[in-house]
């Protein structure tokens, strides 16, 4: 028996019950690491295909311009010579495609701005965004309609210009 009255069975059952819970701290931890990792990758996920719902957007958006070519044409003359060579028919609709691009286009700035679009990525919609949205037709609508942006869009919007040599809808060559 050794001091105190322990003996070395009462000791070997010590010992093996602080194994034991060592074990089972580690393995918590192991445990925790991996969860953070699973929320992590589902976050990324998320966000992409958060990113791929935008760009689906700006496709079908783009297609319509080119299927039908009243509302192509309407959206050339909004964006290139102003809401003033609209007549009040077409401003209704040229609003609506707008408002949609408009939206489609702070998501996928939103995108950017909380790191869930590569940068490489970005750099090509930049360039679009601020070409099509920083145009004659889009500023008249969009300072009307500034409110109905995210203040951080509204700023990305504000300080934009295009690109040096970008070309609209009709001035391609």
């Amino acid at each position: 028996i050794g001091s105190g009255g322990v003996t070395r069975r009462n000791m070997d059952w010590i010992a093996v019950g602080a194994i034991a819970e060592l074990v089972g701290v580690v393995a918590v931890v192991i445990t925790l690491i991996y969860l953070a990792d699973q929320v992590r990758n589902n976050t990324r996920m998320a966000q992409r295909a958060s990113t791929a719902e935008a760009v689906a957007a700006i496709r079908t958006f783009s297609v319509s311009l080119v299927d039908n070519r009243e509302v192509g044409e309407l959206f050339q003359r909004g964006v290139n010579l102003g809401l003033e060579n609209l007549t009040d028919e077409e401003r209704v609709p040229f609003a609506i495609m707008m408002f949609n691009l408009l939206k489609t286009c702070e998501h996928l700035h939103y995108q950017h701005a909380v790191g869930a679009m590569d940068p490489d990525v970005w750099e090509g919609w930049d360039h679009i965004i601020r070409g099509y949205l920083t145009a004659l037709g889009s500023q008249e609508w969009y300072q009307e309609r500034r409110i109905a942006s995210s203040s951080n869009f509204r700023n990305y919007l504000d300080n934009s210009a295009p690109d040096e040599g970008f070309k609209l809808l009709g001035q391609i060559g």
